[in-house]
């Protein structure tokens, strides 16, 4: 009943939608990945060639949420894999969680006008570039989460999005302390990210613990706009 009832109207519409279609998203959108120790040092260059990533558990198959695919309004629509596909591997230490991105290009990616020198290196626009957005929910409420995306133009956006209950920060506006680099190229990109674990949980994870997440890529171009996630989303937020 609190849902539905003051300022917590939109989490209840959200809430409602989710269950309207609840069935198809798990049977479509479920997804588990590991995230494995890493044995070795990572250095963060954009290069993916430590010996650690070769350890790495990856997140492939990326899936178009844009277009003909299941909707609300056609929900027997066909999933439509992503042509320009992507792959996330995923490590951690005692401190940070790490990403290895890739994300293969049928063209070579273009860039907008804008730049990081009137946009700034971290920025709210930054998914207005082809980019990689990683969504993290330690508690795993399906609700509150912490969001990086750091974008092929070479600057970032992050944000915690607050859920209702949730006791860590002040929500909207987050400061992680991540670091990335990143190496562009025609036929694929690479985004090498590192994230302080205790930017996001109180607790350092244990093995077997359980956390929500979720990859978005954005493909953007001069009259190119195409969105493609790991786990399955259909076209409502």
């Amino acid at each position: 009943d609190k849902l539905l009832k003051g300022e917590n109207w939109g989490e209840s519409a959200a809430l409602i939608e989710r269950e309207e279609f609840n069935e198809q998203m798990i049977n479509y959108g479920y997804r588990e990945v590991s995230a494995k120790l890493a044995k070795s040092a990572i250095t963060v260059d954009g290069a993916l060639n430590d010996a650690a990533w070769k350890e790495a558990s990856t997140a492939g198959g990326f899936v178009r949420f844009k277009g003909k695919s299941p909707s609300k309004e056609d929900p027997n629509a066909p999933i439509v894999e992503d042509s320009d596909q992507s792959e996330v591997r995923i490590l951690y230490d005692d401190t940070h969680l790490y990403f290895g991105i890739t994300m293969h290009h049928s063209q070579p990616p273009t860039m907008p006008n804008w730049g990081k020198k009137s946009i700034g290196k971290r920025a709210n626009l930054a998914w207005r570039v082809s980019c990689m957005e990683v969504c993290i929910d330690p508690e795993m409420d399906r609700d509150s989460f912490f969001k990086m995306v750091p974008n092929l133009q070479n600057w970032y956006f992050e944000e915690h999005f607050q859920g209702d209950g949730h006791d860590l920060g002040a929500g909207g506006d987050w400061h992680s302390g991540l670091d990335y680099k990143l190496a562009v190229g025609e036929k694929q990109s690479i985004i090498e990210l590192r994230v302080p674990i205790k930017s996001m949980s109180k607790e350092l994870p244990k093995p077997g613990d359980r956390w929500g997440i979720q990859f978005c890529r954005s493909h953007w171009g001069d009259d190119l706009k195409i969105y493609s996630s790991w786990s399955y989303m259909f076209e409502f937020y």
